[in-house]
């Protein structure tokens, strides 16, 4: 039996109410999925031992997208995010189904009286009444893993904490356990389903389901973050209490404030829209830009205005965070955009995304700038750029593309933000919003420490590559001399590749040079900058144009190497 079968017989009560689930919603793939793992017994066989239903008939007239996430809601928590998550990928799914699965709501029922602070006196290893002066049995709110209790300190202090719920951890785990399972069987059984690669889908689910009963991740998201949004005076973020904390329990001070849901309540606040927009736009393109670690939430719910001079953010439950190389990926990706450059466009798609077959480029570019005049003209400001994204990530799905999720989460912030303004009633376009920050971002890439920074990494990247080549040569010399193999070699556009070499590492080393000199302003200078510098700047260009008339009279690259050949062997 595989190890697929193995965790489907351990968890078989859960696995009968599963396919029970999928099959009268007529997901027949599905429950087969799990069916023929388990002892390699066919779906109907599993169904007329343990007495499921058949599809009702019903409920299969339902578009697939309703089916699936009725289905979903029948399974519960775990498999409602599940849906919650691929209503964001109409890369994966579909825009119908995608657009079905936003439909799903995750709130849930609070845990019965007393539950709540059994866990906390459990997590916390004291009494309730020790560690809060009083502590609410009645929750604020109740979402789908944890729910929300008033309290205060002994000192007074107002504070919240967030309760995971009861045996959530535990049932979190075997559902994740058994997608996984799933997730396997339907990669093996079905080639159409593969392509998407679901193992890989679940596997993120997983990480971000695993975090999310794991109170010890928000609590380092809202420490972070608050320390890296410490300067900007007029921001709240809930003040953490990590020894009243663990991973079932969060505590964080209160914060109370005016609802910004609507332009009437902002206003009663003391704010504009305009403002509100602004501040919020500017707050979340640095947490991008500048940290790399973002709240990648923004929608009303999680802000508050206590005062005119104030904004609170809340919940750091949902947090995104980009390397520096994913920076200049998600960069390229916005310059393109801001420049309505489908060619540009369309090469960092193809630089970023997952192919599960070889990709049309000129297709692509051909759907890119039909996608751009739609959704980019004149006038854009004026309309809910959401609708936008998932058109996009629908022209992936048919191009056989998969949009990396690091990169999705921050372009999806982009879309609420200007989403939340067109709530409010507000005007400023998204590309006012990034403006500034895209001006900033061409000019940062062309200072000499960047440049620095690039040509440092090209050069690395040279050196992988070329490292080995030496010795790889030496033992490809040697099997052909012992074996008596003929070496068949062919070079597309050889000349090209050899000049393509050349170029890459002159200009490494060039930008290097003259960054060096520039980044450390070495005299004679003029308005701070390296005169020796910039010569070099200049005489790279004058090589570089100097040996591209020399090699027009060097030998082919393909007589070389077969003069070489002859010689050696």
């Amino acid at each position: 039996m595989s190890d697929v079968g193995g965790v489907l017989i351990h968890q078989r009560r859960r696995v009968v109410e599963i396919v029970d689930v999928f099959a009268r919603y007529g997901f027949t793939q599905l429950a087969s999925a799990f069916g023929a793992t388990i002892g390699d017994q066919p779906t109907s066989l599993l169904m007329r031992l343990t007495g499921l239903h058949l599809a009702d008939p019903e409920l299969v007239a339902l578009t697939t997208g309703e089916r699936l996430r009725a289905a979903l809601v029948e399974l519960g928590t775990t498999w409602v995010k599940l849906g919650q998550m691929l209503s964001l990928r109409a890369d994966i799914v579909g825009s119908d189904i995608a657009a079905a699965l936003r439909g799903l709501q995750s709130a849930v029922p609070a845990d019965a009286p007393g539950l709540a602070a059994r866990t906390v006196e459990a997590e916390l290893g004291q009494p309730v009444h020790q560690v809060f002066a009083t502590f609410e049995t009645d929750p604020l709110a109740s979402g789908s893993v944890a729910q929300v209790h008033a309290a205060t300190l002994h000192d007074g202090t107002e504070v919240v904490v967030k309760v995971l719920h009861h045996d959530a951890d535990r049932k979190v785990t075997g559902d994740l356990e058994l997608m996984s399972a799933l997730a396997r069987s339907v990669e093996a059984l079905d080639v159409g389903m593969a392509r998407y690669n679901p193992v890989a889908v679940v596997a993120e689910f997983a990480a971000l389901m695993s975090a999310a009963v794991d109170f010890t991740h928000e609590l380092h998201h809202l420490q972070q973050i608050g320390a890296s949004l410490a300067t900007e005076v007029d921001v709240v973020v809930p003040t953490a209490y990590p020894e009243l904390s663990g991973a079932k329990v969060l505590t964080m001070s209160r914060v109370r404030g005016g609802a910004v849901d609507t332009r009437e309540h902002l206003e009663a606040s003391g704010w504009t829209v305009e403002r509100f927009v602004q501040r919020t736009s500017d707050l979340f393109l640095a947490m991008i830009f500048r940290d790399g670690m973002f709240h990648a939430d923004p929608h009303p719910g999680n802000f508050l205005l206590p005062d005119a001079g104030h904004l609170a953010i809340l919940d750091f439950g949902d947090v995104g965070y980009l390397t520096a190389r994913r920076r200049l990926d998600f960069q390229a990706l916005l310059l393109a955009i801001s420049e309505r450059d489908a060619d540009d466009f369309t090469r960092a798609l193809v630089a970023v995304t997952r192919a599960s077959v070889e990709v049309d480029e000129e297709a692509l570019q051909s759907a890119v700038e039909a996608w751009m005049q739609r959704w980019l003209r004149a006038g854009v400001s004026e309309q809910d750029l959401g609708p936008a994204l998932e058109h996009l990530l629908g022209l992936f799905r048919d191009n056989h593309l998969t949009f990396p999720s690091d990169l999705l989460m921050p372009l999806r912030v982009l879309m609420r933000l200007q989403g939340l303004g067109l709530e409010l009633g507000s005007t400023v376009p998204l590309d006012d919003m990034l403006r500034p920050y895209l001006t900033q971002m061409m000019a940062d890439r062309f200072k000499p420490a960047a440049l620095l920074k690039e040509g440092r990494r090209t050069l690395r990247s040279w050196q992988r590559l070329l490292g080995p080549l030496p010795d790889e040569l030496a033992d490809l010399a040697v099997r052909v001399r012992k074996d008596g193999a003929t070496l068949d070699i062919k070079v597309h556009d050889p000349d090209e590749v050899a000049d393509n070499l050349i170029d890459g590492l002159i200009a490494a080393a060039s930008i290097i040079g003259a960054s060096e000199l520039l980044a450390k302003r070495t005299p004679p200078t003029i308005k701070e900058a390296s005169i020796p510098g910039v010569a070099v700047f200049a005489l790279a260009g004058l090589t570089w144009v100097r040996l591209q008339n020399r090699r027009a009279s060097h030998k082919k690259l393909t007589s070389r190497v077969a003069g070489f050949i002859s010689r050696r062997f």
